[in-house]
């Protein structure tokens, strides 16, 4: 038996068949929403990591510019050393000592 309502002209059936359609459309809007919601926590995730990566980065990079440094340094004491040894081996040659 259908029954047609007076104010709009629709049917019981069609009245079931909205609420069906409105309830799979909230269903739907729920599943996105916690869809919605993973993708926010694994951006936040993903936001974690990308700032560990580059703490981690940083913290190469310093190391790295300590490490040139530390090499810049020895290079200098190296070439103090190799040109004072070699004033040397010239002093004793111009003073004919040359049996050192």
């Amino acid at each position: 038996a259908v029954v047609s309502t007076q104010s709009t002209g629709t049917t019981e059936k069609d009245k079931t068949t909205l609420q069906t359609k409105i309830r799979l459309m909230d269903g739907e809007l729920d599943k996105a929403y916690e869809e919605n919601q993973h993708m926010k926590s694994s951006n936040v995730e993903l936001e974690y990591e990308v700032e560990r990566s580059e703490r981690e980065r940083n913290s190469q990079q310093n190391e790295l510019s300590y490490i040139e440094r530390e090499v810049s340094m020895r290079e200098y004491k190296y070439n103090q050393l190799e040109e004072n040894l070699n004033e040397t081996i010239n002093a004793c040659f111009v003073h004919g000592e040359e049996n050192f």
